[in-house]
């Protein structure tokens, strides 16, 4: 009996290091450590990890994770896009969802979410021109975390075509959304729109406040929801989702 004691106590201790498989890693304690990067446009945040987008002056990128856990995320700027990866997927002793990256930029005009994990911002993002993509052509499974954003700006396009949903508050000129399949959501209540264009054919609902116009197609069983009627509505739905205005 003591001989096993022993052995456990040695598999504790081995696990808790950057070295240890993945499967039997502990996190270790939370690090923040800064990332020196080159100018970028575009964030694709991959799997296990938790996106927070700020506006400001100059690129900034910090990771906060584990000390252990700190060797397998990877950071890399290609063109104009910033790539995030963390390779920790095989977890029997830490929990999940402990790395979080704080992303800093001037301008972002496009952010890819393949993680399960949410992507939120930190403050009013005023971006001119935002473009969110979430979907699983490409077979990423992991797309299905969630947008919770405050955004300002004159254009926002939204694709999703999984299990994302999209709580947001602020306002915009244009609202661009597709969805080519799936169920995800879109929470935009107080996200006042000038003009929104949609093609759905989602199997969740679009809660959208649109001013001034209001144009687009349903072709799933997902609803729109509008709670505003805006002076301009050209709306066709050719299923059984439907243009409600509550």
């Amino acid at each position: 009996m003591k001989k096993l004691y022993f052995i456990l106590l040695i598999l504790c201790i081995s696990c808790n290091s950057e070295d240890a498989n993945d499967c039997f890693q502990t996190s270790g304690n939370i690090i923040s450590e800064e990332i020196s990067v080159t100018s970028f446009s575009k964030i694709e945040v991959g799997e296990n990890i938790t996106l927070v987008i700020k506006e400001g002056e100059r690129h900034q990128v910090t990771v906060e994770t584990g000390s252990n856990l700190l060797n397998d995320v990877d950071i890399n700027v290609v063109g104009e896009t910033l790539f995030l990866r963390d390779t920790n997927n095989c977890n029997y002793f830490r929990d999940y969802g402990v790395t979080i990256i704080h992303v800093t930029a001037p301008n972002i005009i496009e952010i890819v979410s393949k993680t399960q994990f949410e992507v939120r911002s930190d403050g009013i993002l005023t971006f001119p021109i935002l473009k969110l993509i979430s979907e699983n052509f490409t077979n990423d499974s992991a797309a299905s975390g969630n947008f919770i954003l405050q955004v300002q700006n004159q254009e926002l396009q939204i694709v999703f075509n999984n299990l994302s949903n999209l709580f947001i508050l602020g306002s915009t000129d244009d609202f661009i959304i597709s969805f080519p399949g799936g169920n995800s959501r879109i929470e935009a209540a107080d996200f006042m729109a000038s003009k929104v264009i949609i093609s759905s054919r989602g199997s969740n609902d679009i809660i959208i406040n649109p001013q001034r116009e209001l144009r687009g197609d349903i072709y799933g069983t997902g609803d729109v929801i509008a709670v505003n009627r805006p002076p301009i509505v050209e709306f066709i739905a050719h299923y059984t989702g439907q243009l409600v205005f509550n």
